[in-house]
């Protein structure tokens, strides 16, 4: 795995280089992709392309990066100055900022977390791709997310359907008000669902929306 945290203009060329290294996966922090415009879209498009062509699989750009909290890995890929104890916890957020501050809070709290991933702006690796890998995960007993934006609707009830019935899927999901989805679509570039077709959507798959991080966290305490 590699780690891209170059200036945006250098971020293709060192794509290319990782992957006739033989690298296969890739977590971008770099920002300056599609939440700035076409021009970003375009750079955004093109490095994904690269990416694919050496069988390469990309985390962000625009992210904060990845941590593996598991006992025989213990790693941490993101700029936050917090780790979280080991634990069953599987936590992905569309917000890097917002990552921070759960990282900081759980490890105040002493919560364990198993996996963290800060997705940004999901050019390839969305949420539908975690709750797929952590639906089987030995480590993994509570999904929790903070979403800006549903990738794919119909694979996502697909998936929390069947997840739900064996371990619990806590979200908080932002973008509520028209404020809150204007600024989620300037964040991530991502345009905010309709309110009420997400509500009803995460009822009928079983999945347990809360209204604030606080209240996340205390479900997954609970």
């Amino acid at each position: 795995m590699a780690v891209i945290v170059v200036p945006a203009p250098g971020v293709l060329e060192a794509v290319e280089q990782c992957g006739r290294k033989g690298v296969k996966g890739l977590v971008i922090i770099t920002a300056g992709f599609k939440e700035t415009g076409a021009e970003g879209a375009s750079r955004e498009a093109a490095l994904v392309q690269v990416a694919h062509k050496y069988g390469m699989r990309v985390i962000g750009p625009n992210c904060m990066g990845v941590l593996d909290a598991t006992p025989d890995v213990r790693m941490n890929a993101t700029f936050s100055p917090g780790f979280p104890t080991p634990g069953a916890i599987s936590f992905m957020s569309q917000s890097g900022a917002l990552g921070v501050a759960i990282l900081l809070a759980v490890e105040k709290l002493r919560l364990g977390f198993a996996y963290f991933a800060s997705v940004g702006n999901k050019a390839d690796v969305s949420g539908n791709d975690l709750l797929e890998y952590w639906e089987n995960d030995v480590h993994t007993r509570i999904i929790a997310m903070y979403l800006e934006s549903f990738g794919s609707p119909r694979k996502f009830t697909e998936l929390a359907r069947r997840i739900t019935k064996r371990k619990p899927v806590v979200i908080v999901k932002s973008g509520t008000s028209a404020a809150g989805a204007r600024a989620a679509s300037s964040h991530t570039g991502s345009l905010a669902g309709r309110e009420a077709a997400i509500e009803a959507l995460l009822h009928q798959v079983g999945v347990m929306r809360v209204s604030s991080i606080e209240e996340l966290i205390t479900c997954c305490r609970a």
